[in-house]
Parts: structure tokens; sequence; C-alpha cells
């Protein structure tokens, strides 16, 4: 696996970073090398940074399940899938395969009636206002 896509550290694992990554290809080795950083105020920050991430998901990912009812796992898909993130960088970031990642799509799909990841995006953000 090349560098650029070994999983980060569970501090990094921000929704949607694959999309970032590809736009930005020194993403990861930048977030990795702030994570290393020894610089108390850098860590503090970043921090709280990926603390508000992580709780903005857990709320989308709440709504998610409300409205569609869907499994947690399910709803962890589609707010990354929403984020802009791919089947397979969820499938390395939460270490299962992607058939696995596919089959919960489909459940996704299903319950919300989207067609398409794009379809999912739109129902993701509007699910966010």
């Amino acid at each position: 696996m090349p560098e650029d896509e070994t999983p980060l550290p569970p501090l990094l694992q921000l929704e949607g970073l694959g999309a970032y990554a590809d736009l930005y290809p020194s993403l990861r080795a930048r977030l990795k090398a702030i994570a290393a950083s020894d610089d108390p105020a850098i860590r503090a920050k970043f921090t709280a940074i990926a603390a508000m991430a992580a709780r903005a998901g857990r709320d989308r990912e709440a709504l998610l399940r409300e409205t569609w009812r869907l499994t947690p796992a399910e709803a962890r898909l589609a707010v990354h899938i929403g984020a802009g993130g791919g089947v397979a960088d969820y499938a390395v970031l939460h270490g299962v395969a992607e058939g696995t990642v596919r089959t919960h799509l489909k459940a996704v799909f299903a319950k919300t009636g989207a067609h398409r990841q794009s379809d999912l995006v739109r129902l993701v953000a509007a699910a966010g206002r």
C-alpha cells in the first residue's frame, strides 16, 4: 500500500478525507505531520477541530438513523459518502471488506430511495440543514 494510502491514526479519520486527499495529494502527509507535532498549541487546536468534526458527524448520523431508520453502520457510511468519501476509502478507514460496504450501501439506497451516490450526497446535505 503506498504511503499516502495508509490508514490515518484515529484522530485523523475525519469523514470525507478521501475526496480531499484526491484534490490535495499532500494532505495525508501534512495531517500526519501535524498529529506528530510536539507543539502543544498545534496539538490542542488539532484535537479541538477533530472533536468538532466527529461531533458533527455523530449528530448527522443520529438524524439519518431517525429519519430513514438506518443502522449505525449504514448511517456512518451515508455520512461518509455524503462528505465526498468513497467505498474503498471507507473500507480501509473502518477495516471492512469493500463487499461489506457495498452491501450496506445497497441497504442505505433501499431505505432512503436514493439510486446513486450523488443522490445520497444530496440527501445527507439536506439532512444537515
